[in-house]
């Protein structure tokens, strides 16, 4: 009996150790311009160390780049590309 009340709270908690980690390495996703009033969405891919918990934001001085093209918050700021909306990094 008493091992089946400490193996539920202990897998728990193995569970909620491997999803921290796992969340934590998850890549921001953010949305970029793909030509005439058309946008896709990517992870963020520089800077290196931006993450769902490290996010680029939209203030800071490192422009957040999607396979080298300028990251944005929105979808309609990706598709008008007007500066509006641009990730940075702090």
């Amino acid at each position: 009996m008493k091992k089946s009340k400490m193996f539920l709270p202990l897998l728990a908690i193995v569970f909620a150790v491997a999803g921290a980690f796992a969340s934590s390495f998850a890549p921001q996703q953010a949305w970029y311009h793909t030509g005439p009033n058309a946008a896709a969405q990517g992870a963020i891919n520089s800077p290196m160390n931006v993450s769902d918990t490290n996010p680029c934001t939209l203030s800071g001085t490192t422009q957040c780049k999607i396979s080298g093209v300028d990251a944005y918050d929105t979808e309609g700021h990706a598709k008008s590309a007007s500066g509006t909306g641009l990730l940075k990094f702090p």
